[in-house]
């Protein structure tokens, strides 16, 4: 089952240069999880008092042109494939009919109280369904993040209460804008942008 929006580029999510920026961009794609979540019948709420819940892992994103300001957009999203403790899940966002944006993201089930992940019910796959189409052709179970043991540059940066979301943790949308800000400074710094 696709779940499926149309949304508008406001002001509030895009950069200096009116495109799309990141931390909105992974705010769609919450939104559009906790939107899947909600047509399935679970509430997000309900999870919680249960003390358990969906956490990103790992994500991928393909963007071959980023929206600008005021553009529509059609957003998709689908679970591609539930077990053990984990979900696949699959975005795709086009603009004027074109496919702009494709992600393939895999999310665990997490129990906060025992602080690991959990088997998922078996419910949750028949609530979920699973749709086997990739959006990226880049199977997110195998992806491996290279490991830095020495940054190019630190940036201390004071948290905010706004930047930790419901579960606890500094929001992923929010992790995006420290990295922006990271590579913002690393560029002006290194006389790259101005």
């Amino acid at each position: 089952m696709k779940v499926t929006r149309q949304d508008r580029v406001n002001v509030g999510d895009v950069s200096t240069e009116g495109r799309l920026r990141l931390d909105a961009l992974f705010n769609i794609f919450q939104e559009m999880a906790v939107l899947h979540t909600h047509e399935v019948g679970f509430e997000i709420k309900d999870l919680l008092e249960s003390g358990k819940t969906w956490v990103l892992n790992k994500v991928m994103v393909q963007i071959s042109k980023m929206p600008k300001l005021e553009d529509t957009i059609d957003v998709f999203t689908w679970s591609r494939k539930i077990y053990r403790f984990k979900g696949l899940r699959d975005y795709e966002i086009l603009s004027q009919g074109q496919s702009i944006i494709r992600a393939a993201s895999l999310w665990v089930y997490f129990d906060f109280e025992k602080g690991r992940p959990l088997r998922v019910p078996e419910t949750f796959e028949e609530k979920y369904g699973s749709l086997n189409e990739q959006a990226t052709g880049v199977d997110i179970e195998t992806v491996r993040f290279q490991t830095i043991t020495r940054p190019d540059l630190s940036l201390p940066i004071a948290t905010r209460i706004s930047d930790y979301d419901i579960n606890g943790h500094a929001n992923n949308a929010v992790i995006l804008q420290y990295i922006e800000t990271g590579i913002s400074r690393l560029l002006t710094e290194s006389g790259n942008i101005t």
